[in-house]
């Protein structure tokens, strides 16, 4: 029964092959592709409020197998620098005030995504994709405007390294919707909007006027547009 299940499952592969190689489509594309993003983060914990959004910037590779159709397996990897803003009460001995931070993250995302697109409509195809993004951080920078308040005003300007500060993995779902045109063969260009929604923290350390874990989720919407060949 093993050997009879292998032989059908090998000869649904062949003819799944086979019908790709008549369509002239190839079943695994390569590419890569460029995203200008927009970032914010939203804070989990009192005090902390969020300050604006930030530009930022995704470069990466993509990889797209065809396993039916209209549907897809995409994956690859990202290297995302995207930022925010926050604003929260800070103390740096024995000063006390406001702490606005600007922060800029560099990571390595590795994407698991469904994309689902439509047959052939001209040159065109339309497609929606989501999935899951894996995140590592390689490095964080900040910003900083420090507004003193006691026991002198004053503001004191940084531009320090808190990749000590900042957690080494982050996790999110990803959303978008999109357009593929065919150029010429197997090669396309492609243009899509889509919503990295993170769900994990990518704050650690205590602050030091109320001595709360710092906790901050890190989103942003970006615009790709790339080759796929």
């Amino acid at each position: 029964m093993k050997k009879a299940g292998l032989i059908v499952a090998l000869m649904l592969i062949i003819g799944t092959s086979g019908s790709y190689a008549q369509k002239n489509e190839a079943p695994f594309q390569f590419g890569f592709r460029f995203a200008p993003n927009i970032g914010w983060l939203k804070p989990g914990v009192e005090d902390y409020s969020g300050d604006g959004i930030t530009m930022g910037f995704n470069w990466g590779f993509v990889g797209e197998y065809k396993f039916a159709d209209n549907y897809s397996i995409c994956s690859g990897f990202n290297i995302p620098i995207n930022a925010g803003k926050l604003k929260f009460p800070y103390a740096d001995g024995k000063d006390t005030g406001t702490m606005y931070r600007r922060y800029s993250y560099k990571a390595i995302e590795i994407p698991v995504l469904l994309k689902m697109q439509t047959k052939a409509i001209g040159y065109f195809t339309y497609f929606m994709q989501m999935g899951l993004g894996t995140s590592i951080n390689i490095s964080a920078q900040a910003k900083d405007e420090f507004n003193v308040y006691t026991p002198a005003a004053k503001i004191v300007k940084k531009e320090p390294s808190i990749k000590s500060s900042t957690r080494f993995f982050r996790e999110s779902m990803i959303v978008g919707l999109g357009a593929q045109y065919n150029v010429s063969g197997n090669t396309q260009i492609f243009g899509s909007l889509s919503f990295d929604n993170g769900f994990t923290n990518v704050l650690k350390g205590t602050n030091p006027v109320n001595g709360k874990s710092e906790n901050a989720i890190s989103n942003y919407v970006e615009l790709s547009v790339g080759v796929l060949f």
